[in-house]
């Protein structure tokens, strides 16, 4: 089974600086079977059309005026999981 995996980091100059203020870098990833990723991608297109929510999707970028295009990505990557726990990792 083939996947494409997206990862993300926080604090990345934890790296770099010698005056870091954090302490803790996190890193994440999405694993998606990619015969899903077509699937996603236009229900993710979908979803910004809906909202008119362009640009990165970022966690610190939810306001009250993105909240519901924020819930419906969430709800989005649950229903592949219910539909199939192994689409996702």
């Amino acid at each position: 089974m083939k996947f494409n995996v997206y990862c993300d980091e926080t604090l990345p100059e934890l790296f770099t600086s010698t005056k870091a203020v954090d302490k803790r870098l996190m890193i994440g990833s999405l694993w998606i079977e990619s015969g899903l990723n077509d699937s996603i991608k236009q229900h993710v297109k979908e979803l910004r059309q809906k909202h008119n929510c362009w640009g990165e999707i970022k966690w610190t970028k939810v306001s009250p005026s993105k909240e519901a295009f924020y819930l419906d990505i969430i709800d989005l990557f649950f229903s592949y999981c219910q539909t199939n726990p192994k689409n996702l990792h």
